[in-house]
C-alpha cells in the first residue's frame, strides 16, 4: 500500500490528523491508498507503508477482512471489537467504526475509520465526524433520549433532524413494531448490553423499510454509562430476500402436500399474502375453457376490497390489461408503479378503472401459470396504499411460485382423469415382466405387443387419438424387421380414410370390438387410409380384431392384431382375450403418458436450472458440462451453479438430489435456488448450505441431498468451502499433484450443523473440478471410476483444455452414463 496525501481532501485530512484516537483514511483507486494519525502510528507501529495486524476472536483478519477495506466496498461497521498488534508485540483490543464516503452521485470514494481503545470514552470529536458521514448514524444520552443525528437521516425519513430527537424518532417507525422496540430499548438501558434489531423505518416516500439498528453504550472511567453511539443500515431487500426463500419453501410444500387444485390455489394465495402480498388473484383456466378466479386478501385489507376484486372475472387475452397480457404473451408482468395515466392507458371499461381506485393498487405483478403444453392462466399480486413496490427480486419469487402452481396443477387434474379411469378400469398390474422396464409410451405400447407375438397373433399394432380425436398410427410390431418396416414407415399418419364408412370411428364410438374372422378388401379400402391399405395388402394380413382401449368413459384408441396366415384364423374366442388385455394395457398406456409429461416437466426443471452462462472472473475460467442419464427412468437432481456476487467474489455449487423424477427435481430447484437466495444476504459457505438444508427439511418428502458448495475470492485467489456429503472436487496443482478439497459433513437432511467452513488457496496454473457421482459410477465400480477421473486428470491436455469439463466427460465417460452427469471445472490463469 502507499501513502499519497496528495490525493486525501484537505479538510479530511485535517480531521485524520486532528483526532486524539487511531484513524485511517483510505480513498479507493487502482491500489488501495492508506492515511493514518499519529495516534494510530503509536498503537500499531505502522505508518500504512508496513503490514497492519488485526485479529478478531484471536483470528488474524486478512487484508480484505480490514475494515476499511469492507467499507471501500459498501459496508458500515459499527462497534466493532478487534485486537490490533501493537509494536512490542502484544495485543489492545479496540472498538471499531468505519463507513464508506461517498461523492454526490453515490459513488464511494473512500473510507474512515476510527479506532478506541476499550477503557477509552467516544470522544466528542467522534461525535462531530457522525454528523457528516455518509452512515446512519445517532448518539443519545445515558438515558436513551436521541441528541444527535447525522445527515443522512435527514435524508433518510424526509425530515429536519430536530424532529428526531428526543423521542421524535418514534413518529417514523412502524405503528406495528414500535411497542416492542421501547420494551426491548427499555431493557437495554438497565442491562447496558448493546444492541442490535431491525425496526421499520418510514421513508421519505412514504413507504417503510426494514433498518438494522445498533448501539453501543460509552462508560466513563467509573464504568458508569455516559451515552449511546449507533447506527442505522437499510436491510430491506437482504430482509425481503430471507422471506422470498421461506416463503419458496413453504409454497413448495403447500404444493406438495394438496390433495385437489382449489387446494393448491387457496393455500398459496393465503401463503402470498404473509410476506409478499396484500392482494393475491389466481385467474384459472379450467379444462372447459372457462375461467376460474379467486382472490384472498391479507387480514388488514378490507374485506369490501377484496369483494370489489372479486366482481370482476379474468379480462380477455385480447385486452390491454396486465392479467390479459401475461395470459396471452406468456411473460410476467410487472408494473411497479401504478398510476391515474397507466389506469387510463390499460384498463377498461371505467366500472373497472373505478375499481382500480378504490382497491389503491400501488404495485402489481402477474405471471402467466404455464406447462411446456398450455398455459393455465395467471397469478396476480397487488401491494396497496402505502406498500413498498414489487421489485426485481419479488418477480422471481412471484414467477417461481406461479410455475410451481401451474405443474402442480396440471399434475393434479391429470391424477383426477386417472381417478376417473380407476373406477372403470383396473390398475395395470398383471401384463407382467414385458412392462416392468417400459415407461416411455413407445416403449410400452411395443413391449406389450411383444408380449402377445407371434403366440397369439402375427402382427399388432395401435392408434391413439389426437387432439383433434382422429386415429393415428401409433406403434407397430412384428418380429421379422423387414414386415415390421412395411407399416412401421407410416408411424404418426392417419389410419382412418376421412372419408370412409368410419369403422374405426364406431369402435371408439360404442367402445366394442369389432371381429373379421376373414378381411373383407372392399370394406377395408372404404375405411383404411390408402398409403396404409396398400402395405396391409402387401403383408397379406388375413383376420384381425380390433379393440377399443378405453380410458374412463372415453377411447383412448385402438389395438388391431392380425393374422397373415388364413391357416390362423381368429376365433371369437380369441376376442375376449384381447379385450381383457386391452382393459390391462390401457392404465399402462395413461401411466407411460404421465410418466413422459413428468419427465419432460422434471428435464424443463433441470434446464430451468442450470445457468444460461456462466460468469468469468479475471484470472478464472469456468467450464462445464451436463449430461442426462441414459435410463429414462432417472430424471434425477443434478446440478451444477456459478454467481457473481457484487463485491466481486463468486459462489459455486454442485450437487445431487436422491432418487429420480419430477419431485427430486423439485428439490433440486429448491435447493438452489435457497444457495443462491441466500448468497445475497451472506456469502458464507455454511450459511448457504444451512438454507438449503431448511429447504430440504421443509420438503415433506424429506430426500437428503449432497451438496458442495465454495466462495472464491479472486483478492487472494482463495476458495472457502463446505460439503455436505457430496465427493470433494479434485485440485490440480500446476506441478501436476491432485488433492482432494475434502470435507466431514452430513447430507443436507441428515446435516448435524457442527461442519466449519475450510479455505485453500488457488495458484496459478491450477484446475479445479467440482463433479457429481454420475462421472465415476458408470461401470457400478467407484473405486476404479475415482481411478479413472484421477488418471484423466493427471494428462496435461486436460488442465490446458479449452473446456476441461467436456474433454473429461469424453475421457471417462465413453460409452455415456446410465446416471446424470454434472461437471464443473475451474481453471486459474
Amino acid at each position: 500500500m502507499t501513502v499519497r496525501s496528495e490525493t486525501a481532501p484537505t479538510e479530511l485530512v485535517h480531521v485524520l490528523h486532528a483526532l486524539d484516537v487511531p484513524a485511517v483514511l483510505a480513498f479507493s483507486g487502482a491500489a488501495a491508498d492508506l492515511l493514518v494519525n499519529a495516534e494510530f502510528r503509536a498503537l500499531t507501529g505502522s505508518d500504512a507503508s508496513q503490514p497492519i495486524r488485526l485479529f478478531e476472536n484471536g483470528r488474524p483478519l486478512t487484508p480484505a477482512e480490514h475494515p476499511w477495506t469492507q467499507s471501500l466496498s459498501g459496508t458500515t461497521l459499527t462497534a466493532l471489537q478487534l485486537e490490533v498488534e501493537c509494536p512490542d508485540g502484544s495485543r489492545r483490543t479496540v472498538i471499531v467504526s468505519s463507513s464508506p464516503l461517498r461523492d454526490k452521485s453515490g459513488a464511494i470514494t473512500g473510507a474512515f475509520t476510527i479506532m478506541r481503545e476499550a477503557e477509552r470514552i467516544l470522544p466528542g470529536t467522534l461525535r462531530e465526524i457522525s454528523i457528516n458521514t455518509p452512515a446512519l448514524l445517532f448518539t443519545t444520552d445515558a438515558a436513551g433520549r436521541v441528541d444527535s443525528v447525522n445527515a443522512r437521516w435527514t435524508t433518510f425519513v424526509g425530515a429536519a433532524a430536530g424532529e428526531l430527537l428526543g423521542g421524535g424518532w418514534t413518529k417514523f417507525v412502524h405503528p406495528d413494531e414500535l411497542a416492542r422496540i421501547l420494551d426491548e430499548l427499555a431493557a437495554h438501558l438497565v442491562s447496558g448490553e448493546p444492541y442490535i434489531s431491525q425496526w421499520r423505518f418510514r421513508r421519505a416516500d412514504g413507504t417503510f423499510r426494514w433498518t438494522e439498528i445498533r448501539a453501543e453504550a460509552q462508560r466513563d472511567a467509573q464504568g458508569d454509562i455516559r451515552c449511546w453511539f449507533g447506527s442505522g443500515t437499510d436491510v430491506d431487500a437482504q430482509r425481503r430476500a430471507m422471506e422470498s426463500l421461506e416463503f419458496l419453501a413453504q409454497s413448495g410444500a403447500t404444493v406438495a402436500g394438496a390433495q385437489d387444485v382449489s387446494a393448491v390455489l387457496d393455500q398459496l394465495a393465503h401463503a402470498s399474502l404473509e410476506d409478499l402480498a396484500d392482494i393475491s388473484i389466481f385467474d384459472l383456466e379450467e379444462e372447459h375453457g372457462s375461467f376460474r378466479r379467486l382472490v384472498v386478501g391479507a387480514p388488514n385489507v378490507r374485506r369490501s376490497t377484496v369483494d370489489v376484486t372479486m366482481a370482476f372475472q379474468a379480462p380477455r387475452k385480447d385486452e390491454p390489461h396486465p392479467i390479459a397480457r401475461a395470459m396471452s404473451s406468456g411473460e410476467t408482468i410487472h408494473i411497479p408503479d401504478v398510476d391515474e395515466d397507466f389506469i387510463q392507458r390499460s384498463i377498461s371499461p371505467p366500472e373497472r378503472q373505478d375499481a382500480w381506485r378504490y382497491v389503491n393498487i400501488r404495485s402489481l405483478v402477474s405471471a402467466p401459470m404455464i406447462t411446456p403444453d398450455r398455459a393455465l392462466g395467471a397469478l396476480t399480486l397487488l401491494r396497496t396504499g402505502t406498500s413498498v413496490p414489487f421489485e426485481a427480486s419479488d418477480v422471481k419469487v412471484v414467477e417461481e411460485v406461479a410455475r410451481r402452481a401451474a405443474v402442480a396443477i396440471e399434475n393434479l387434474r391429470l391424477r383426477e382423469r386417472e381417478r376417473r379411469a380407476a373406477r372403470d378400469l383396473q390398475a395395470f398390474a398383471d401384463l407382467g415382466e414385458s412392462l416392468a422396464n417400459s415407461l416411455g409410451l413407445h416403449a410400452t405400447l411395443v413391449a406389450a405387443m411383444r408380449a402377445v407375438l407371434p403366440d397369439r397373433a402375427d402382427w399388432a399394432f395401435i392408434n391413439l387419438m389426437d387432439d383433434r380425436d382422429e386415429l393415428r398410427l401409433a406403434a407397430v410390431y412384428q418380429p421379422d424387421a423387414q414386415k415390421h418396416r412395411l407399416l412401421s414407415e407410416h408411424i404418426g399418419e392417419l389410419y382412418a380414410r376421412p372419408d370412409g364408412e368410419r369403422l374405426i370411428s364406431t369402435v371408439v364410438r360404442t367402445r366394442l370390438p369389432v371381429f373379421r374372422a376373414r378381411i373383407d378388401d372392399d370394406e377395408a379400402a372404404r375405411n383404411v387410409n390408402p398409403a396404409i391399405l396398400r402395405e396391409i395388402r402387401n403383408a397379406g394380413l388375413s383376420s384381425v380384431i380390433v379393440v377399443p382401449l378405453l380410458a374412463g368413459k372415453g377411447t383412448r384408441g385402438t389395438l388391431h392384431v392380425c393374422m397373415e396366415n388364413e391357416d390362423r384364423a381368429f376365433a371369437q374366442s380369441d376376442v375376449e382375450f384381447f379385450v381383457e388385455f386391452a382393459r390391462r394395457l390401457a392404465p399402462a398406456i395413461a401411466n407411460a403418458e404421465l410418466f413422459e409429461r413428468e419427465r419432460r416437466v422434471a428435464r424443463s426443471f433441470q434446464d430451468a436450472a442450470l445457468p444460461a452462462s456462466l460468469p468469468q472472473l479475471p484470472h478464472f475460467t469456468l467450464r462445464a458440462i451436463y449430461e442426462a442419464g441414459k435410463s429414462e427412468a432417472l430424471v434425477g437432481g443434478d446440478w451444477y451453479d456459478a454467481l457473481s456476487l457484487a463485491n466481486g467474489r463468486m459462489v459455486v455449487s454442485i450437487g445431487d438430489v436422491a432418487g429420480s423424477g419430477l419431485s427430486a427435481a423439485v428439490t433440486m430447484a429448491s435447493v438452489r435456488q435457497a444457495i443462491r437466495g441466500a448468497a445475497h444476504v451472506r456469502a458464507d459457505p455454511g450459511v448457504l448450505l444451512e438454507a438449503a438444508d431448511r429447504a430440504v427439511m421443509d420438503d415433506p418428502e424429506r430426500r437428503f441431498v449432497t451438496a458442495f458448495v465454495g466462495v472464491i475470492d479472486p483478492a487472494d485467489s482463495t476458495i472457502t468451502y463446505q460439503s455436505a456429503g457430496h465427493p470433494g472436487p479434485l485440485l490440480r496443482l500446476p506441478d501436476g499433484t491432485l488433492t482432494e478439497l475434502t470435507g466431514t459433513g452430513t447430507p443436507l437432511g441428515l446435516r448435524d450443523h457442527q461442519q466449519s467452513n475450510r479455505t485453500r488457496r488457488l495458484p496459478a496454473g491450477s484446475l479445479l473440478v467440482l463433479y457429481t457421482d454420475g462421472l465415476i459410477e458408470s461401470t457400478h465400480d467407484i473405486l476404479d471410476g475415482e481411478e479413472r477421473l484421477r488418471k484423466a486428470l493427471l494428462d496435461p491436455a486436460v488442465a490446458a483444455a479449452d473446456n476441461p469439463a467436456k474433454m473429461l466427460h469424453d475421457v471417462i465417460l465413453t460409452e455415456g452414463s446410465r446416471d446424470d452427469v454434472a461437471i464443473l471445472t475451474i481453471q486459474v490463469r
